[in-house]
């Protein structure tokens, strides 16, 4: 992982080396149709969804990786990208011709990522809270984040007292 202004704070603090304080959060093991898989995943400027590979999060910083099945299509490298790289976060309920009910939608300047409502909300819900957590400590600008986190999403992690009206509060 990169060393940022951030993760060089945290492990200053903590004392814990960055690889290892990873946690797989979602994994595939690569078999079956990539259409039977929940989540997928493109980086931004990719064209195409493919199947999500691995999603893994730590105090540090997110990662995933993405693997195609289709012999045009190439696979998406393991990327990691600490919390204080984050600057804009989107969430939406999927809407679109090839989409099934009760998908969500993630979008930031890193990829793009979708799959069932109560984990991808789950997940901005990390994202948002990491991201905003670590501008603040680093002191740089706040990420965009377009959407608020949605209360059922909220309400469910415990999490009302770090949120207000959806977007998170510095406390």
């Amino acid at each position: 992982m990169e060393l940022t202004p951030y993760t060089k704070k945290l492990f200053d603090l903590s004392g814990v080396r960055p690889e290892d304080a990873w946690s797989d959060i979602y994994t595939w093991d690569g078999r079956g149709a990539m259409e039977d898989q929940p989540s997928h995943i493109k980086s931004n400027g990719s064209i195409g969804c493919i199947s999500t590979l691995c999603l893994r999060i730590s105090p540090y910083g997110f990662a995933f990786a993405g693997k195609s099945g289709i012999f045009y299509m190439k696979d998406l490298p393991y990327t990691e990208f600490a919390w204080d790289q984050l600057n804009s976060i989107k969430y939406k309920n999927a809407q679109g011709f090839n989409t099934n009910f009760g998908e969500s939608e993630i979008e930031t300047e890193y990829f793009f990522l979708d799959g069932p409502f109560n984990f991808i909300g789950g997940l901005y819900m990390i994202l948002v809270s990491y991201s905003y957590q670590a501008s603040i400590i680093v002191g740089k600008n706040l990420p965009i984040i377009r959407d608020p986190v949605n209360q059922g999403i909220i309400i469910a992690y415990k999490a009302e007292k770090c949120f207000v009206n959806g977007y998170p509060t510095p406390y």
